[in-house]
């Protein structure tokens, strides 16, 4: 990352106090197996030629869970590659917004988690593997210093953490 794109992303962030959904990239050890390209529903491209990109996790959760609920069966429609565990996951929660979880274990469709649920789920309610985020904050002893080893392959590091400021409805 460029030295002016690095400060400019630590000037967004004020310290702290901004919170950004930040993606979390790990799609090599996601159940996905790709994206898959769509037209619109008569048949035809964007002006561009190009089509809609879908991933391929469509998954929810089948029952009610509880505030701080750390296991849950999913209604799995369709899943790129069967789950192992390690996974992560994320539901956006109506007041919290996007919450990050990591599988511990499967038993079939049943699963659990940690952290515990920031908030309690319904049935029904998306359960992200394709594009999992969580809105998270600059760590207070994060100073994300500006990357000065060279111009082109400079490397800095940036420390976050889960936001719980106010509610992000």
């Amino acid at each position: 990352m460029r030295q002016c794109a690095w400060r400019a992303a630590r000037a967004m962030l004020e310290g702290g106090t901004v919170p950004v959904i930040f993606p979390i990239c790990d799609a090599r050890h996601q159940p996905v197996a790709g994206t898959y390209r769509v037209t619109h529903s008569d048949d035809t491209p964007f002006s561009d030629d190009s089509l809609y990109s879908g991933g391929d996790c469509t998954v929810a959760a089948a029952a009610d869970v509880a505030l701080r609920g750390t296991a849950m069966t999913l209604a799995i429609t369709t899943l790129g590659k069967p789950l192992i565990g390690g996974e992560r996951f994320s539901i956006k929660h109506p007041v919290w917004g996007d919450r990050l979880y990591e599988i511990k274990t499967v038993v079939g469709n049943e699963i659990t988690f940690r952290p515990p649920l920031r908030e309690a789920v319904t049935a029904g309610t998306e359960i992200n593997f394709s594009a999992p985020r969580c809105v998270m904050r600059l760590a207070a002893d994060s100073d994300m210093a500006a990357p000065l080893n060279g111009p082109r392959a400079a490397t800095g590091s940036i420390t976050l953490i889960e936001d719980f400021t106010g509610s992000y409805t």
